[in-house]
């Protein structure tokens, strides 16, 4: 955990990915693996989930070659990307695309939580302003 989670209570702030071209396709693919592996349902279950999601056909065999290294020509589309969240509801794949680009999502609770301590710098600052000027009257008026 870094200092900036530990600063702001937040559990991870993802990583960010210096890819190009076929790179993002083959860390998709890897994402998409491990998301399956981690997920307790079976690659059919999650194919079927996304059928209902899509509207569209999707089977287990078009699942397996999305996270295939070898199947370098099949390329899951965003539609699909996001019927695979929702099947799995596996959160780390919402980060894969801003990472990309050095950035990271963050859920509610967390920006409520850096909203409050943004304020909060932002209030110390005016207390030290106030503290001044008080200082700046007081010393004038002698």
């Amino acid at each position: 955990m870094n200092d900036l989670c530990k600063t702001w209570g937040i559990d991870d702030l993802g990583e960010t990915r210096a890819l190009q071209g076929t790179e993002v396709s083959a860390a998709l693919k890897l994402e998409l693996s491990e998301a399956m592996a981690r997920s307790p349902l079976s690659r059919a279950e999650i194919a079927h989930r996304m059928t209902l999601y899509l509207g569209t056909k999707i089977s287990e065999a078009q699942l397996n070659q999305y996270a295939a290294p070898s199947a370098g020509d099949k390329q899951m589309s965003l539609p699909r990307l996001a019927a695979f969240i929702h099947a799995t509801n596996d959160s780390h794949l919402i980060q894969f695309l801003p990472s990309l680009f050095g950035l990271t999502v963050i859920n509610q609770r967390q920006r409520a939580l850096l909203e409050r301590e943004l304020l909060k710098e932002r209030l110390k600052a005016l207390e030290s302003d106030i503290a001044l000027a008080d200082a700046t009257y007081r010393g004038s008026s002698q």
